[in-house]
């Protein structure tokens, strides 16, 4: 089970980046629409007038699939055309689908590395009278260093969209990011909106989001960054084309977390008799009832204690109508997350438990407004072949952790979906569970892919791409349609893949090393191509934290540096290993890709290179003045090539110092680099770069070590923050882009 959600550590990388996206001036309490450019991208920044942009090169980008991998945080089905959802993440944006989910399409890829912020969506609304309109809350982070968040509107199911940027931060991917949904339509009047901020209080709109204004009247303070939880329109209070006058927020807040307006919003008062100490995540209407998830921490992390009630809208009245009630009988502790209700069937309705790490967590049901439950969990079958990886080191599918999103097909009672921690689970036999029978789960994730990409392997011969993940692995990927069937590489099974490595003169040699929740060894080696591992028999001290791997160009030697500094040597393939001297922490090592006796390791904080030859990793400093703060990479086939990548540029280096390391003209910022096959015979690999080429942020190619470049992605395909970029060297211009949240990208030139 996955304890702690490191896509959130993932994103450390793009912080500085956050910190200097530009935020578009508003006023405090109204904010005028900001239209998106036709191809619904953010706008791009121009060149500087003596720098032209580096010209375009059309390229075809798919997806490899590895199906989900992240937190699925809500899910939206809309109410009145069949087979219509939406789906959010809490750091891969935003998808669609018009079959039911058999396949769900990305909406937000046009999302640019200065706005990657927008790719943490924090609530979904549609309009239940126009299935063209979708409203999006994006907005990742609400820290300090975090851009403001924006609401995204599209009149076109979201095959485009304009923006409105809003005075304060959004939290996709912080806590309690699975409540919701804070965004609402009103359904009698859909020009009326309301969204619940989490530090600002509540506001509203009167134009379809073109405009906003902050409610004043509104009384719901939360203190523990959560806000308001949800919002939520009695329509039955109303009639069409009119403002709905009653309509309910949740608030977490232990001491007053419910309220109510009867005049459309412009008045609110606390809710009285609503349960004490206990925070909101979910309300929904159904009949005459407001039903309520809450738990005693935002979630998804902490909950010990938590409950479902619902609240009589007619006699103002509130019952406990808890499943399973959390340390019943020195029982385990937890909470409750997800709920979700069959808009066709009152008193029809679904409830999750959440942080029910004794035992897992389970899904409850209720034909009878709570007055009966049924578990789901203990008779359900799940089928996790679309995700092999979902089945772990032990082979066991689970029920799925961390459920927070939850949806009733409103024309199919017996469809439902529910979002975990790692992928989507889809049901069509619901209504088994209320004759006690087993209903069938199939991984419901068909197009989605919310993975954080740390490292990348594109050896010279067997499979084409190895990809190293946060939270879910290492994956060997012979088939870039399927998800591979071996799930992620064992022996050991990691969760965070640092770094891999292959050795030039055998490819079928490899090594990689990355981080495990639990005792396993945090590295191991493979002799066949990756197809089958064995881990160190032993590891350096502090191997338990990652770092980075390098396997000399004859396999003989490798040279582990961990995240603390430790460096370590082995040429009995970790059998035993040599701790030399502690090395500066966060170093980098590579070997060199010709001479088999040679590695390098680079120190960013002092942007000083070391060089050491031989087996005992013995490293001198190099008279070389390197920037700080970059990435080190080593040239395939040319010895004492270096290359390093930083926010402030791009260096090529001679390890033999002459020539002196050059920067590149022209390259701004480089954030991550990879090669691929020349375009000729004998020719100097083909680079590709993530990064700023006069004044332009994008993904670039050369064929002249850099001398020029083309820009290869365009407005439709950024995929926000890329921080892994490999190319293939078997395949000339094919490229790897490893993304913060959408996954492993390949991308071919396309054929004209």
């Amino acid at each position: 089970m996955i304890l702690v959600r490191t896509s959130a550590l993932a994103n450390l990388l793009p912080l500085l980046s956050l910190l200097l996206a530009a935020a578009r001036p508003c006023s405090a309490q109204t904010l005028s629409a900001i239209p998106a450019p036709a191809a619904a991208g953010s706008a791009r920044v121009p060149a500087a007038p003596e720098l032209p942009a580096p010209p375009h090169a059309q390229y075809n980008f798919r997806n490899v699939a590895i199906v989900a991998g992240g937190f699925i945080s809500g899910i939206v089905a809309h109410p009145t055309e069949k087979a219509l959802m939406y789906l959010r993440t809490d750091i891969g944006g935003a998808y669609r689908t018009e079959d039911g989910g058999a396949h769900w399409v990305p909406l937000t890829d046009w999302v640019s590395k200065a706005d990657s912020n927008l790719l943490g969506i924090e609530s979904i609304g549609v309009d239940p009278t126009d299935p063209r309109m979708l409203y999006l809350a994006a907005g990742t982070y609400d820290k300090p260093w975090a851009p403001n968040g924006a609401i995204l509107w599209s009149d076109d199911r979201g095959h485009s969209f304009h923006r409105v940027d809003m005075p304060f931060k959004m939290g996709g991917n912080e806590w309690a990011r699975f409540d919701g949904e804070r965004l609402a339509v009103d359904p009698n009047q859909p020009s009326i909106l309301f969204f619940g901020s989490r530090d600002s209080g509540l506001w509203t709109s009167t134009d379809r989001a073109r405009t906003w204004s902050q409610v004043s009247s509104f009384p719901g303070k939360a203190d523990n960054g959560a806000g308001v939880a949800f919002v939520t329109f009695d329509a039955h209070s109303g009639s069409a084309k009119a403002p709905t006058p009653v309509l309910y927020a949740g608030v977490s807040n232990p001491d007053a977390s419910l309220f109510r307006s009867n005049d459309g919003g412009k008045t609110w008062e606390a809710v009285a008799g609503a349960p004490k100490g206990l925070l909101p995540s979910h309300g929904q209407i159904s009949g005459g009832d407001l039903y309520l998830t809450f738990g005693d921490a935002p979630g998804p992390n902490d909950m010990k204690s938590g409950g479902v009630w619902k609240f009589n809208l007619k006699s103002g009245k509130w019952k406990n109508i808890t499943p399973e009630e959390p340390g019943a009988g020195n029982g385990p502790s937890f909470g409750y997350g997800g709920l979700a209700v069959d808009p066709a069937h009152p008193g029809w309705l679904i409830v999750s438990t959440m942080d029910h790490w004794n035992g897992g967590d389970n899904i409850y049901r209720s034909v009878n407004g709570g007055a009966n439950w049924t578990g789901l969990k203990e008779k359900a079958v799940m089928d996790a072949s679309l995700s092999p990886y979902l089945a772990g080191d032990d082979a066991k599918v689970g029920f799925g952790h961390w459920i927070g999103a939850m949806a009733i097909d409103p024309f199919d009672p017996g469809h439902a979906l529910y979002g975990t921690g790692a992928t989507v689970w889809a049901t069509h036999d619901l209504t088994q569970a209320d004759a006690r029978q087993p209903t069938h789960w199939v991984v419901g994730a068909n197009g989605i892919e919310e993975t954080a990409v740390i490292s990348f392997l594109s050896p010279p011969a067997g499979p084409h791409l190895f990809s190293g993940l946060g939270d879910i692995g290492c994956f060997r990927h012979e088939d870039f349609n399927i998800s591979p069937r071996g799930g992620a590489l064992k022996n050991p099974g990691l969760s965070n893949c640092d770094s891999m490595d292959y050795a030039v003169n055998d490819p079928n040699l490899m090594v990689r090393v990355g981080r495990v929740w639990g005792g396993q060894a945090h590295g191991g080696i493979s002799t066949d191509g990756g197809m089958t591992w064995k881990g160190f028999k032993t590891e350096p001290p502090h191997g338990d934290q990652g770092g980075r791997i390098a396997l000399s160009a004859d396999g003989k030697v490798m040279v582990w540096v961990t995240a603390k500094g430790v460096l370590g040597a082995s040429t009995n393939q970790g059998a035993t290993w040599k701790v030399t001297d502690k090395a500066p922490e966060r170093s980098q090592v590579v070997s060199d890709r010709v001479n088999p006796e040679r590695f390098y390791l680079y120190d960013p904080e002092a942007g000083k290179l070391f060089v050491s030859d031989g087996s005992e990793a013995d490293f001198k400093a190099l008279p070389l003045e390197l920037p700080k703060h970059g990435r080190l990479f080593a040239t395939p086939d040319h010895a004492d090539d270096l290359w390093v990548a930083s926010d402030e540029g791009l260096w090529h280096a001679d390890a033999t110092a002459k020539p002196p390391v050059a920067q590149l003209e022209g390259v701004d910022a480089a954030y991550a680099l990879g090669f691929g096959k020349p375009r000729g015979k004998d020719e100097y690999p083909t680079l590709f770069l993530s990064g700023k080429v006069n004044g332009q942020d994008g993904v670039f190619r050369s064929t002249d070590a850099g001398k020029t470049w083309v820009e290869i992605d365009d407005d439709q395909h950024h995929y926000g923050w890329i921080g892994t970029v490999a190319g293939d060297p078997r395949i000339f211009g094919r490229v790897y882009l490893g993304t913060n949240g959408r996954g492993v990208i390949s991308g071919d030139p396309a054929k004209n």
